[in-house]
């Protein structure tokens, strides 16, 4: 990786109007082209928004909401090509043989898709329910790309390092977390974002790689934003406001990636074979 110039995208999408977040989407892509940007990262579940389990009932529910989303992806994938922008978005993704959804990301460059990724920890503790309505993924996927190698994972993927661990190991050098974080009260978003960030500062430092969080946000509901950026040595380098829509680029700095993996030789020195007899 050399320089990379990316957009995060902290976005209130509008319940199952998938059509309109992803014309949203498109007008940041357009506008973070034209300032060099490479990639736009968006939150977890941006296409049909977060909180989607009570409008996936039916079967006919199901069938309208995966009509929706595939018009979103073609529109977002033509937004691509012609803005020679790559995105990141997050979606519910129905595949034959699963009686729920997993919820997807998919890296898109040139207009195409680079990479998939399913959640593969489905939170189900404090206010979440995931477990009920969506299904779990089995896979570390890393997007390899001239731009640099992505590590894809969705929001509780954090709370579980080993995801982080294989990723880098598998080549990432960018680890991405779109989210949907949710606060019960607006007065504790500034303690749930400190957690957060012990999280991905820690992860940033231990796997000597860039961390991105791209969380929802919105005044009226309980996303409360706090999209940050965390490079290879630990330090901050950014972070959005709370429970506002934001838009911000940032450059991540390859020569830094480089650099902290030179005097700290971490993931080289990784011993993962060790552990298969636990397993």
């Amino acid at each position: 990786m050399k320089e990379w110039k990316i957009t995060l995208a902290q976005l209130a999408p509008t319940l199952m109007e998938v059509r309109k977040n992803a014309g949203r989407a498109l007008e940041v892509m357009y506008e973070s082209a034209r300032r060099g940007s490479g990639l736009i990262v968006l939150p977890e579940l941006y296409l049909s928004g977060y909180a989607v389990s009570g409008f996936i009932r039916s079967e006919a529910e199901k069938r309208a909401l995966r009509a929706d989303v595939a018009e979103g992806l073609s529109m977002l994938r033509e937004g691509g090509k012609k803005s020679k922008t790559d995105i990141l978005v997050s979606y519910p993704l129905f595949e034959d043989g699963t009686e729920k959804p997993y919820i997807a990301l998919e890296y898109i460059a040139g207009g195409e898709t680079l990479a998939l990724h399913r959640k593969i920890n489905l939170c189900n503790y404090a206010q979440y329910t995931e477990h009920l309505n969506f299904t779990a993924g089995d896979d570390v996927v890393v997007a390899k790309s001239e731009r640099g190698n992505s590590g894809l994972f969705v929001c509780e993927d954090l709370w579980h390092v080993t995801n982080a661990i294989f990723a880098v190991k598998l080549g990432a050098e960018v680890l991405f977390y779109p989210s949907a974080a949710t606060v019960l009260e607006r007065s504790a978003a500034p303690g749930c974002l400190r957690n957060w960030q012990r999280l991905t500062v820690g992860t940033a430092f231990s796997q000597t790689s860039y961390v991105v969080c791209c969380n929802q946000a919105a005044g009226g509901e309980p996303y409360f934003g706090g999209s940050h950026v965390v490079a290879p040595d630990g330090e901050l380098l950014l972070q959005l406001p709370f429970f506002e829509e934001a838009v911000a680029d940032i450059v991540l700095d390859g020569k830094l990636l480089r650099e902290v993996r030179d005097m700290r030789p971490l993931i080289a020195n990784e011993r993962l074979d060790i552990y298969r007899k636990y397993i």
